[in-house]
């Protein structure tokens, strides 16, 4: 007896009804798989989005900070620079120079 493409396998009504049922489970399985698998991925996928969501509203928030913190410091030192052209601001630098020289 040689293993040739062309044997024939027998099995009984009944093994082949329990092997039938079963590739169907595994059809209706493999449904409800694909089912959950798409489930997770779009629930991941909306996590991905809301967390790049709020990475660019923090984002924008820091840039708002940077930007007006960069005015004020503008501000400022339009402030100093006018201060030290005057005046006043002339005689707090030598008072301030003499007073580091006393120390």
């Amino acid at each position: 007896m040689g293993n040739t493409d062309q044997e024939k396998v027998t099995i009984d009504k009944e093994e082949y009804e329990r092997l039938t049922n079963l590739v169907e489970r595994l059809k209706e399985d493999k449904k409800e798989m694909e089912a959950e698998f798409k489930q997770i991925i779009s629930n991941i996928l909306d996590e991905l989005k809301t967390n790049e969501k709020a990475e660019e509203k923090q984002i924008a928030s820091g840039n708002a900070k940077i930007k007006e913190q960069a005015q004020t410091i503008e501000e400022l030192t339009r402030k100093l620079t006018r201060l030290q052209n005057s005046k006043l601001g002339k005689l707090q630098m030598k008072y301030w120079e003499l007073r580091k020289k006393r120390r």
